[in-house]
């Protein structure tokens, strides 16, 4: 019974990092078009130049990272990047406000 607790443990764990990682990388169809259009309409970006990530839920909202390639680059510096957080409703995939990262 004790050499059990620590493989469960541990597997558990395992269970809830990969469950993280699949659910960060994860951008629903909906979610991501609209992301698109936001990005190419309020910022002229093409898809090459960054990638969207998807966060916890918070506050109601589905969240999303919009991380810009050029700011892998820089990434010691603070304030002066292009990346930034959208929060969009999570039934009518609107985004609801955009809050630059610190």
């Amino acid at each position: 019974m004790v050499g059990i607790l620590p493989r469960l443990s541990c597997a558990l764990v395992f269970s809830f990092m990969l469950h993280s990682i699949a659910f960060a990388d994860a951008v629903p169809p909906g979610f991501s078009a609209s992301i698109d259009s936001y990005v190419a309409q309020h910022y002229g970006w093409s898809r090459r130049v960054y990638h969207v990530e998807r966060r916890a839920d918070a506050h109601g909202y589905a969240v999303f990272w919009v991380l810009h390639r050029d700011d892998a680059k820089r990434y010691m510096e603070t304030g002066r990047g292009k990346s930034f957080e959208l929060l969009c409703d999570r039934r009518t995939f609107k985004i609801v406000k955009e809050v630059w990262f610190q």
